[in-house]
């Protein structure tokens, strides 16, 4: 048996170690070993560590399968991610690096059992030749995989401009997780009514998020919608921060206290809603609504999930093929892309909001405009079709998106 030869046997029963349960074990082990105990468990980070895990150990048993040249592999994504995510807790680097070094001893152990099952017919010179190769191999990989995840959390750290306590951000993340359950987070109560808040840089900006607009915003933000207590704010990452304020009641869309544009800030905002649980869902439809910006057809600054047809678009922000099928089935002659088409789009969608009057008000023109404008509609599309939910949803697509949706023919 050649040497190539083995290292795809071994290889092949490395990458089957990717669907057992050696990540979740090892994970646990680590878990216990390298970090300090935890009200969560660290739940935030034990999923991330075994994917880390799996897809380390699965791209060293592909290089030794295929053949590819393993002395310069380049860590996984899903590797990088973990280690700047440990940068965001604020979880030390020597904690990865000791992580690494006690599963490289982990996956040496197995290792030393796969060779033994499967070199048993080698001769012992042959064996101690092959095990001083792939000792090297192993060796030379686990100092790249160190060398790429180091880099990345450097990065990460360096770019990171927490406000506060990065403890903040491992309680955030830990509830976010669906793992924690504290009262409070750094005395933002997690009882009552919750309006999550999400802020990129401004289309115009450096990409760098600024914690003093962040922090200057959400006060302002607090303040409009009657908050009573200050708002908790973190920074996961350079080019985004989250944000939560408390809400007195449910505050439906349309009587809701409007979120006020901040200079140098996108800003995303999810609905009100009630206990922990509220905490996570504004949080996450904030996060949907962020997904908007640069997606949609226009520039705007503030993206509120509370207001009409914000999350039927949000909905379909990473499906517009599917979208642009469904405006073109739905809407027929009525969407092609054209000004005349989207003064008739515009004018139904606000009838559909508010009738004639309000139509004639938001439009700023006559009410017997609004009717002519009608009556073409109609001439395409029976008031039947037009009263129908799909029908408001292909407008509400064809109003975010235009031209990604529309027809061009």
């Amino acid at each position: 048996m050649t040497m190539d030869e083995m290292l795809r046997i071994v290889g092949d029963a490395v990458t089957e170690l990717t669907d057992a349960t050696f990540a979740e074990d090892t994970a646990d082990r680590l878990i216990v070993a390298t970090l300090p105990p935890s009200d969560s468990d660290w739940a935030a980070v034990r999923e991330p560590l075994r994917a880390s895990i799996r897809a380390v150990i699965g791209r060293f048993g592909e290089l030794l399968s295929t053949g590819e040249d393993p002395w310069t592999p380049s860590a996984p994504k899903a590797a990088l991610d973990y280690a700047r995510l440990l940068a965001r807790q604020g979880i030390p680097l020597s904690t990865l690096l000791l992580q690494y070094h006690q599963s490289h001893n982990a996956v040496e152990r197995e290792l030393l059992q796969i060779v033994h099952d499967a070199a048993q017919p080698l001769p012992s010179d042959e064996l101690f030749s092959f095990l001083g190769h792939l000792r090297r191999l192993t060796d030379s990989f686990i100092t790249a995989m160190t060398a790429d995840v180091t880099r990345a959390y450097e990065t990460e750290a360096t770019a990171l401009p927490i406000p506060g306590n990065a403890e903040h951000l491992r309680k955030v993340l830990d509830v976010l997780g669906a793992a924690h359950a504290a009262d409070d987070i750094g005395g933002y109560p997690m009882a009552g009514r919750h309006m999550a808040l999400v802020f990129h840089p401004s289309a115009n900006g450096d990409g760098e998020i600024d914690p003093v607009l962040v922090k200057s915003a959400s006060r302002t933000i607090a303040d409009a919608v009657g908050s009573h207590s200050a708002p908790l704010i973190v920074v996961p990452g350079s080019t985004e921060a989250w944000a939560w304020c408390t809400v007195p009641s449910a505050q439906p869309g349309p009587g809701a206290p409007k979120v006020p544009e901040q200079p140098g800030l996108r800003i995303a905002v999810g609905p009100s809603s009630p206990g922990i649980e509220g905490f996570r869902l504004s949080h996450r439809r904030a996060q949907r609504c962020s997904s908007l910006f640069g997606a949609i057809a226009f520039d705007v600054a503030v993206v509120d999930d509370r207001e009409p047809g914000t999350a039927t678009a949000a909905a379909f922000v990473d499906r517009l093929a599917d979208a642009a099928d469904f405006v073109r089935a739905t809407l027929g002659p009525l969407a092609h892309d054209d000004a005349d088409r989207d003064v008739l789009r515009q004018t139904v969608r606000a009838y559909l909001a508010s009738g004639v009057g309000g139509a004639a008000e938001s439009l700023l023109v006559h009410r017997n405009t609004v009717k002519y404008r009608l009556d073409r509609v109609r001439e395409v599309a029976d008031a039947e079709t037009i009263a129908t939910p799909e029908f408001r949803v292909a407008l509400e697509l064809a109003h975010w998106y235009g031209p990604k949706v529309l027809a061009q023919d």
